[in-house]
């Protein structure tokens, strides 16, 4: 029976484990790194810069082959949330774009969505959640996340 009981525990522990891993993301101290440095407007490595009516700004710098707009709005709201669009620098059009949102600055993906194989629309791999965060479908929530994850470490390296 003991035997039966540290098994069964074992299990719970390992399920738990693994889904914590799945549901990793960017730490939220990291993200209120790069969020401090744009509301400063104290960062390195930018190529372009455009601030929109004091409130919302973009950034572009480019990390290891990839350029990287950084849409970030609430530098004077409440409502923050930043975005990223990547694509292999020397690219243009759909075809090689990439979005994807992070709207509590949590570090969590909340919308994903790659550009067409033809190049003229966004239809691949999309992935969102509805107006209080729950996923519409978990579709594409790793592969997102880990694009998420990536433009924060790129932010890291480059404005920091």
């Amino acid at each position: 029976m003991k035997n039966l009981v540290l098994s069964f525990l074992s299990l719970v522990l390992v399920s738990v484990l693994i889904t914590e891993i799945a549901q990793a993301s960017t730490p939220v101290q990291d993200v209120k790194k790069i969020i401090t440095v744009l509301k400063e407007r104290n960062y390195k490595n930018v190529i372009l810069e455009k601030n929109f009516g004091g409130t919302d700004l973009q950034i572009v710098f480019v990390d290891n082959g990839l350029r990287y707009t950084v849409y970030y709005t609430g530098v004077n709201t409440t409502k923050e949330f930043i975005s990223f669009w990547v694509r292999p620098e020397g690219t243009s059009g759909l075809k090689f774009l990439s979005t994807f949102t992070d709207h509590d600055l949590d570090g969590v993906v909340d919308f994903g969505i790659k550009g067409s194989s033809d190049g003229t629309i966004f239809d691949s791999k999309i992935f969102n959640v509805d107006e209080v965060g729950i996923p519409k479908t978990t579709l594409f929530r790793d592969y997102w996340q880990e694009q998420l994850d990536a433009a924060y470490k790129a932010a890291l390296r480059r404005l920091l």
